[in-house]
């Protein structure tokens, strides 16, 4: 995808959110790389039930970071009124008049006090988060093999969401495989390495093997670092 190289291994999917205790407001908060001429755009579906406040682009906290990494967008959603409304995500060039699907979708619902709850999101809002890390590889179970995962050195990544989709066939044919997604949650700062290996059995040599480095910055952000293996063959 257009946006970095993370975008090599994973793409949008659907997500279905269970609804949320009531809230005054929500914040969203998504990496933003202004140096590749790309910045995050929205539209509300309808602006008398929800408002967004645009809270700016921040760049990177530490001096030590990279040239050219990544800073985060903030934004704040309130309700206004009874009803349900959308916020529509988009990351495209900064000079676009029409704007392409979007990549995120919030649905709202807001009482007469403005209390909100999340309903849902369609798109994989992790996969834009400053403090997350979103893999999805292409994954067939029915011919053995499946992905194992190791996370080097402990303790600067959490698993927060690992789950496999069957991939939906026009005709409905079995043994299509899926799409295996990993999200991880930065805990403390540093390099970390993912390595992903596709194997039938714990211990059996690997189909293939791929590495995915990251660093971890003080302020919780991750820039990708390194990539290594044949990823081709698995993004979705």
């Amino acid at each position: 995808m257009k946006k970095s190289l993370l975008c090599l291994v994973i793409c949008a999917a659907l997500i279905t959110v269970a609804a949320s205790a009531a809230a005054s407001e929500y914040t969203v908060a998504y990496s933003e790389n202004q140096t590749t001429g790309y910045m995050w755009h929205y539209t509300v579906s309808d602006d008398t039930v929800l408002s967004v406040t645009d809270e700016a682009y921040q760049p990177p906290e530490s001096s030590g970071d990279l040239v050219g990494a990544p800073g985060t967008h903030r934004w704040v959603i309130r309700g206004l009124k009874a009803g349900e409304a959308s916020v529509s995500f988009y990351y495209a060039w900064a000079w676009e008049e029409t704007l392409p699907e979007p990549d995120v979708t919030y649905t709202f619902s807001s009482d007469a006090s403005g209390a909100l709850k999340l309903l849902s999101a369609t798109g994989m809002p992790e996969q834009y988060m400053s403090g997350t890390v979103t893999t999805r590889l292409m994954e067939n179970p029915t011919t053995g093999y499946g992905w194992t995962v190791k996370v080097e050195p402990e303790g600067l990544l959490t698993l927060v969401r690992d789950a496999y989709e069957e991939s939906e066939t026009a005709d409905g044919a079995l043994g299509a495989g899926g799409i295996h997604t990993w999200v991880y949650q930065s805990e403390a700062p540093g390099t970390a390495t993912l390595t992903f290996r596709y194997v039938r059995s714990a211990g059996a040599d690997a189909a293939s093997e791929l590495k995915l480095t990251y660093v971890i910055n003080q302020d919780m952000s991750v820039n990708m670092m390194g990539l290594d293996g044949d990823f081709s063959m698995y993004v979705p």
